[in-house]
């Protein structure tokens, strides 16, 4: 998904080699229509994957835009950017 509205989905495929994987980016409603599609090393792309996560929600997340979770029943909304950034996973 990008800032101008476009939806993409992206998903990633076991191959026959464990250590590799297919990622393809598709327009989520006409799986026809693929943006990019590539073979990938498991470990690096997990790592360049992570990376990139932490790094748009550290320098490039819109707090105005995206800053609360919908939790209309909760007096203390949970921050989005706060709740990545403390996730185990992203700070391996």
């Amino acid at each position: 998904i990008d800032e101008e509205g476009t939806d993409k989905a992206m998903y990633v495929y076991k191959t026959n080699d464990t250590r590799r994987i297919l990622f393809r980016v598709i327009d989520p409603y006409d799986s026809e229509k693929v943006f990019l599609e590539d073979i990938f090393d498991r470990k690096k792309f997990v790592l360049e994957f992570r990376n990139a996560l932490k790094e748009f929600f550290t320098n490039d997340f819109d707090l105005e835009k995206w800053d609360k979770l919908d939790h209309s029943d909760s007096e203390n909304p949970v921050s989005i950017k706060d709740q990545i950034l403390a996730d185990p996973w992203i700070n391996k």
